[in-house]
């Protein structure tokens, strides 16, 4: 777990693992609404749907909070990445 303020004034916080990073099918989809991860894959979407909502009930002037994630970082697995204003 990171934190740093960026030259923009986002805060970030950055939480990666050494694991196998997400599935390719999660990463495309990430920036999706809940209703397009499908359920078959065992995942409702409902961590990230959450996730999004805070991070984006923070914001100052014309940015808000927003989240990412991706594979690879310090450790090479999963980060997961919330920036807020």
């Amino acid at each position: 777990v990171s934190a740093h303020v960026d030259d923009s004034d986002f805060m970030t916080l950055r939480i990666e693992d050494d694991g196998s990073g997400y599935p390719e099918a999660m990463l495309s989809k990430s920036h999706e609404e809940l209703c397009d991860f499908e359920l078959s894959q065992g995942r409702t979407g409902l961590g990230l749907f959450f996730a999004k909502l805070i991070a984006s009930a923070h914001f100052q002037g014309d940015k808000k909070g927003t989240i990412a994630l991706s594979n690879g970082g310090s450790f090479g697995g999963s980060v997961f990445e919330v920036k807020i204003p």
